[in-house]
This record gives structure tokens, C-alpha cells and sequence, in this order.
């Protein structure tokens, strides 16, 4: 699957039923559009990014959010890792 830039308006949601693991090491996202990995994430930035991705929230008020313990274009790429996931 094609993922493509998020911008700051987009609304990011996840598929019902997708979950996160940890596989040898590393953080994976599983749902109904596939399996990713998630790099560069440790699983307390995955947790606060997660905790914000609601279906209502846009990219830009995520990113913001968290800006103060994440930098923008890591929020910005765990977004687009996750999206149709």
C-alpha cells in the first residue's frame, strides 16, 4: 500500500482492531490495510502519539500536541507509518 504525506488538516484515525507489538526488538503495527514497522519510535513515544489519533484530531493539533517531548517531522513520520495500517 501507497502512504503519502500527511498535511496539517488531514484527520488520522487507525482501523478498528489494530494493534501494536513488539517483535524482536522492534515496534509493529498489524491491522486490516497490512503490517508495518515502526522505526525510530521507543513504545512511550508510540503511547502519546496513539493516545492523540482519535478520528478527530488533525495532523497539525497532533503534531502540536505533542511538540514539547517529540519533534514535529518524527510525529509527522509515525503518522504517516500508521495511516491505513
Amino acid at each position: 500500500m501507497e502512504r503519502g504525506k500527511l498535511e496539517d488538516g488531514d484527520v488520522v484515525s487507525l482501523a478498528p482492531h489494530t494493534e501494536v507489538h513488539e517483535v524482536a526488538g522492534r515496534l509493529v503495527a498489524v491491522g486490516p490495510g497490512g503490517i508495518v514497522g515502526l522505526e525510530g519510535v521507543d513504545a512511550d513515544g508510540l503511547r502519546a502519539t496513539l493516545r492523540e489519533v482519535d478520528g478527530r484530531r488533525s495532523v497539525g493539533e497532533i503534531v502540536a500536541s505533542l511538540a514539547s517531548h517529540y519533534a514535529e517531522s518524527d510525529v509527522r513520520a509515525l503518522l504517516e507509518e500508521l495511516e491505513g495500517v
